[in-house]
């Protein structure tokens, strides 16, 4: 028997996950995603709801809140850049939706971030 800490998907769900981390960057929609399995929109809808308990848009959606988090934790990027690496077409629903999932909008994620960091390092 094989462990693993990370829950167990179908084979048409890790596909989708794998296709959605690979093209973050990238529009995605379901239909492209059923294109992408060959199944019904309808089907993927009631796959993210079985699997993952949300719906595909609010799971691509995470994974960019993620994504963009990470860029602004990571690099020096802007923050309209950071939107668009992580697959926002607009700054400004990059900005009104990161707010509104972190309660703190992205300029200052990346100060607070990098003022901890800062603290961290002169106490060393």
């Amino acid at each position: 028997m094989r462990y693993s800490s990370q829950p167990q998907y179908s084979y048409n769900m890790n596909k989708i996950i794998e296709y959605i981390n690979n093209n973050i960057d990238k529009t995605i929609t379901i239909k492209m995603l059923s294109g992408y399995i060959k199944s019904s929109p309808s089907s993927i809808c009631k796959l993210f709801k079985s699997e993952l308990n949300t719906k595909p848009l609010q799971y691509i959606n995470t994974i960019r809140i993620n994504k963009a988090k990470e860029l602004l934790i990571r690099t020096e990027k802007p923050i309209s850049e950071v939107a668009t690496d992580a697959g926002f077409k607009s700054l400004h629903y990059f900005s009104r939706y990161f707010k509104e999932k972190e309660k703190i909008n992205p300029l200052r994620f990346k100060a607070q971030f990098t003022k901890y960091v800062f603290c961290d390092l002169t106490t060393m």
